[in-house]
Formats: C-alpha cells, structure tokens, sequence
C-alpha cells in the first residue's frame, strides 16, 4: 500500500500541545489567478504554550475570535483540530483546520 504524504493526519494533542494562545489575527484578500478578488479569509496566529511556543497559523474563511491588542496573548481553545504534514523547500509543515476558535475565560 503506498501513502502520500497529504494521506498522513497527525496527532494534534501529541504534536501540538493542549494550551494556547492567540497572538494575532490578520484579515486578507484572496485572489484567484492572480487576480483580488472582494473575498476574504483569516490567518489566526497561534502560539503552542506545552512546546516551548512554537507558533503556527490557522487560516479560516470566518473569524471566530477578534485580534488581541498588540502584544497580548488571549487563550483560546482549538475545537475540531486536525494537522496534516506537508514538505517544502525539504522542510516539514503542517496544514492546520479547526472547526471553531474559542476563547478561554479565566
């Protein structure tokens, strides 16, 4: 049986931790062909406090959480998350979805 790598999902809660934070959330335009186009999606910048935090990015057609002022980290929890690796320029990544950010009240 032959795997592709894009077959691979990986387990979120061992890879990524269980606690973080939301750094930034950045609204950008998408294009199509290299053409803008008035739709829109969202990169959420998240930070992994359980591994020495590391950051990643969530990229989400809506935006479930506002952006925290500038230098703050606002905890919120990843519902639905799923990782699946991908490798560029010889480097492994990961392509992340959640079904909701949610933010943790303390």
């Amino acid at each position: 049986m032959i795997f592709k790598i894009n077959d691979i999902v990986v387990d979120f809660k061992a890879t990524f931790g269980n606690n973080f934070g939301l750094v930034n959330v950045e609204e950008k335009r998408k294009y199509v062909d290299g053409a803008r186009t008035d739709e829109t999606y969202f990169v959420n910048t998240i930070v992994c406090f359980d591994k020495r935090l590391r950051t990643f990015q969530i990229k989400t057609d809506k935006q479930f959480v506002s952006a925290p002022q500038e230098g703050d980290i606002v905890g919120v929890a990843l519902v639905g998350a799923v990782a699946k690796p991908y490798v560029m320029n010889n480097q492994l990544g990961f392509t992340v979805t959640v079904d909701d950010i949610k933010v943790i009240k303390e």
